[in-house]
């Protein structure tokens, strides 16, 4: 690893939805915890190739941090992600990546507080769950893993560039063998005005990508979400 951090990104991890205040029905957990403009906040201790210990912070005044789009167009926790995968910076974590069309971050002034370790353990990938069986239901291909888990799914396909795939998903499924996705609905959420302002109609677990068309075949897995 050099000395010189190489040119990073961050996506914003929100953990309220941006545009759905609301997580319990009426519920509103922003009239009880401390939000406020979004921002981004970093501690990173490295081991160098020379066995010299570094610290890299965000407001590390030489570190030449840079910001950049993503492929990632909504992220909710509670109601999942969409993304472009043709809008995808490419492997912007590799030191060669020509990061030359980014810009300075914004410096937030605000006062956040003294930055802290997480209190709790992480979140870890465990194993991974093969699929019980397929079927086609309707105009949908149902994904079936025969039980009910917490995690997160990784989808791969092939397709042409801007097609779109949309996924729902549910703990049950219904007699004619779609899914039944009111069984995981956000906050039971399911019908307009139950939520507060700016919440859907009916709160759906639901995630969305529009491929790249890459010819040999793509992946993608919502980064900041998992399903149960």
């Amino acid at each position: 690893m050099s000395h010189t951090p190489p040119a990073s990104r961050a996506n914003l991890y929100l953990p309220l939805p941006p545009h759905t205040h609301t997580v319990w029905g009426s519920k509103e957990f922003r009239s009880a915890l401390a939000t406020g403009d979004p921002m981004f906040r970093l501690l990173v201790r490295v081991q160098l190739d020379d066995g010299l210990p570094d610290v890299l912070l965000t407001s590390t005044p030489d570190a030449d941090w840079l910001v950049g789009p993503s492929d990632l167009l909504r992220n909710s926790i509670y109601l999942g992600s969409e993304a472009d995968g043709r809008l995808s910076p490419g492997n912007w974590s590799a030191p060669a990546f020509n990061a030359s069309g980014w810009a300075a971050p914004h410096v937030a002034t605000a006062l956040v507080g003294r930055l802290r370790a997480q209190a709790v353990p992480p979140v870890r990938r465990q194993a991974a769950i093969p699929l019980a069986g397929t079927h086609v239901a309707g105009d949908a291909l149902v994904l079936d893993v025969g039980r009910n888990i917490a995690g997160v799914c990784r989808f791969c396909f092939s397709g042409t560039p801007g097609a779109a795939v949309r996924f729902r998903y549910g703990e049950l499924l219904v007699y004619n063998g779609t899914v039944n996705g009111w069984t995981s609905v956000a906050g039971q959420i399911k019908s307009p005005g139950e939520g507060g302002p700016c919440a859907p109609a009916i709160a759906w677990q639901a995630d969305a990508y529009t491929l790249r068309g890459d010819a040999d075949g793509e992946c993608w897995e919502p980064p900041f979400t998992w399903r149960e």
